[in-house]
């Protein structure tokens, strides 16, 4: 359970501090690594990362994500992630946790959290619908991904594609 203490959040009765948990997730560290280092439990690495996630706000002023096209073929987009905020990756795990309730992996959770978004927005805007706009996340990966194909890229497709990778990997 979360309480403060000389207005720090703290979890568990050895006292961590959230924010380090926290700041071990973004630093990449499997939740089994996290456990080690602090005395905590699985669900309380859970309990961290959810509580900085909506504790924290983006910034839209920020640049939270940038992407890069890998792909030598101008027909093909790879999308890789070239840089990441610490809140916006957050909230990301946070939201394909939505998804993947019990999973405990950090880049599983991050991928799906990512491909949902995408999804989501991607088909709002192909159905003429501004939805994902209301959502810092949603608009964040669509305007990354707008941002490295070219005009000849069919939305379309790329859901569908989205979608059978989302199906491998369940």
């Amino acid at each position: 359970m979360i309480s403060t203490r000389n207005g720090h959040l703290i979890i568990s009765k050895h006292c961590v501090p959230v924010r380090e948990v926290a700041d071990a997730i973004c630093d990449r560290m499997e939740i089994e690594d996290i456990c080690i280092k602090f005395p905590v439990q699985v669900y309380e690495v859970m309990e961290c990362m959810d509580c900085v996630a909506d504790l924290e706000n983006i910034n839209i002023n920020q640049v939270h994500l940038t992407l890069k096209n890998a792909s030598t073929d101008k027909q093909e987009t790879k999308i890789e992630t070239t840089s990441i905020s610490d809140v916006f990756f957050l909230k990301v795990i946070q939201y394909g946790k939505v998804f993947l309730e019990h999973c405990t992996d950090f880049n599983k959770l991050y991928d799906k959290g990512f491909r949902m978004c995408a999804i989501e927005a991607f088909e709002d805007d192909l159905n003429g619908s501004v939805g994902y706009e209301s959502s810092d996340l949603h608009n964040i990966v669509f305007n990354a991904i707008m941002d490295i194909v070219n005009e000849d890229f069919d939305r379309a497709l790329f859901i569908s594609f989205l979608k059978e990778q989302d199906d491998t990997e369940v």
